[in-house]
């Protein structure tokens, strides 16, 4: 243990453990702090959804305050709060990083510093929304009071400066990625799998299935692809948008190439296994399955929303990026890997030495503790 962090204390917090990609960050971010810190809790507001329960470290203390909603949890992590003092509170995603700068800012003079851990690039809200406006406003508001902002991207950490118009301390850290225990579940036998033949080509997507994910143009993609390519589609995730997502493949007729199987505990095998991975989304902040895609191996097509898939891709050298909404250009992207042996990936060491868990968790202890 480091001499120099023997006395400091970070706790971080969000919602639960379940299956997104941010949950999936603060577990790592917990685990990897606990080796050098010798207190550490993660806290959680609600025990709704535990995906992620059995990826957390025995070490690491798990508090959770039961409150159900970030809105009703502000006195609690105020009694958190004045009853631990932790020397830095790590939040992230938005509701809970604005209950988190509420409850510090009622909790007197208490030394903890704030940080933010920003998931999502910001979007400009319309005033003809009213409760999403409050809501851009509010967060605002907490960026201001927080000691700094972590950004997952370059380009993340460029729109928060001009969206918020902030004086607060912009840090940017790209995701954690476990590596090695990726590319050993990478190899291991896929989940249950829908009867199809054992040499089935699949193309994958992961992600919530939620409306910025934009799923439907990635089904719209695998339809067109189709008519030349005899191919299947794998979503792994779970979300609002799967009923629609259903109601439209079948729209399409391609309801029997479409499996949706939920989440998943291994992701890894199927990225490994497909023959193509495509990230369709509209909005991002640093998307780790791309990142985790990557280093499987695999031939990548992402949106070049914002942000990160850019930044991943090393400007399209890692990988095809197209607009967003660009059906035709990712079935064009689709068939190309499905029949260009020259179109190569990086080597699993280049995406290790960028995404590391153990040196990101050491930038992030070097910002939030210096």
């Amino acid at each position: 243990m480091d001499d120099l962090y023997i006395d400091r204390k970070i706790s971080l917090i969000l919602p639960n453990l379940s299956g997104g990609g941010a949950e999936r960050v603060m577990v790592i971010l917990a685990n990897e702090f606990r080796e050098t810190l010798p207190q550490l809790d993660l806290i959680i507001i609600n025990d709704d959804n535990m995906d992620y329960a059995s990826e957390l470290s025995d070490k690491v203390n798990l508090v959770n305050l039961k409150t159900g909603r970030a809105g009703k949890s502000i006195l609690s992590i105020r009694k958190y709060l004045i009853e631990h003092q932790p020397d830095v509170l790590l939040t992230t995603l938005g509701h809970i990083s604005c209950a988190s700068a509420i409850a510090l800012s009622i909790s007197g003079n208490i030394p903890t510093k704030l940080f933010v851990r920003e998931d999502l690039t910001p979007k400009k809200v319309s005033i003809k929304y009213p409760f999403l406006y409050a809501v851009s406003i509010l967060q605002k508001w907490a960026y201001k009071r927080a000691t700094g902002i972590i950004a997952l991207s370059e380009d993340m950490a460029s729109d928060i400066a001009r969206y918020y118009k902030l004086d607060t301390p912009i840090h940017t850290i790209y995701n954690p990625i476990t590596t090695t225990e990726i590319l050993e579940k990478s190899v291991k036998a896929l989940e249950p799998m829908p009867p199809w033949p054992e040499n089935t080509k699949f193309v994958l997507g992961v992600g919530r299935l939620a409306k910025q994910k934009d799923f439907r143009t990635l089904i719209t993609a695998v339809s067109q692809a189709r008519k030349t390519h005899d191919i299947k589609l794998i979503i792994l995730g779970e979300g609002a948008e799967r009923q629609n997502l259903e109601s439209y493949a079948r729209a399409l007729n391609i309801s029997d190439s479409v499996f949706m199987p939920g989440f998943v505990e291994n992701p890894f095998s199927f990225m490994h296994k497909s023959s193509v991975f495509v990230l369709s989304s509209e909005r991002e902040g640093l998307p780790n399955v791309l990142i985790q895609a990557l280093l499987c191996s695999t031939k990548c097509i992402a949106t070049n929303c914002p942000t990160g898939p850019r930044e991943i891709l090393e400007n399209g050298a890692y990988g095809k990026l197209v607009s967003i909404g660009d059906h035709e250009n990712i079935a064009k992207g689709i068939v190309s890997c499905l029949t260009d042996d020259s179109i190569k990936t990086p080597t699993p060491e280049v995406i290790r030495s960028k995404y590391n868990s153990k040196s990101i968790a050491d930038q992030y202890l070097s910002v939030l503790l210096n």
